[in-house]
């Protein structure tokens, strides 16, 4: 009998179910707390720390400098219990927090270019370029790409 398994909502979900397919489990779980942990800890904590490695319930940390891997000892228990209860189940049972580089967290928030109504003139401008373009998907397409580019170069 097979199972039946819901489509992947994302890339990273997709990763997730085959390394568990591939018994990658550790990698698969990795992932999800990786997900899971600014979540868990905060932006002030994740900031300054990454998850690095899983294995065997095991998860080390990285901190940005000596104080917060002094800082996360502390608070060590109370992290275990906040991941865990972001992964809805006691994945991780032991935290080792080193000190090591740290990348800056990804900022996902869009430039104010983007949220700028399209000016008349980039409009016109992109409709006389896209004017000979026989396919209407195509020309739309285009003429987005068009106006975007005209709004950052008039916004930067």
């Amino acid at each position: 009998m097979s199972r039946r398994h819901d489509p992947p909502s994302g890339m990273s979900e997709a990763l997730q179910e085959a390394f568990a397919s591939l018994g990658l489990t550790d990698v698969a779980r990795r992932m999800t707390i990786s997900r899971a942990w600014r979540q868990a800890v905060g932006e002030q904590i994740a900031n300054r720390t990454e998850p690095d490695t899983f294995r065997r319930g095991t998860l080390i940390v990285r901190a940005a400098s000596a104080a917060w891997q002094n800082e996360l000892v502390y608070l060590r228990e109370g992290i275990i219990a906040k991941v865990n209860q972001a992964l809805g189940g006691d994945m991780v049972k032991e935290l080792k927090i080193v000190t090591g580089r740290v990348h800056p967290p990804v900022n996902t928030e869009k430039p104010g270019w983007t949220k700028a109504t399209p000016h008349r003139d980039d409009l016109a401008a992109a409709k006389t370029v896209t004017a000979d373009i026989k396919d209407d998907d195509v020309r739309e397409a285009v003429a987005k790409v068009v106006e975007k580019a005209l709004r950052y170069e008039r916004h930067k």
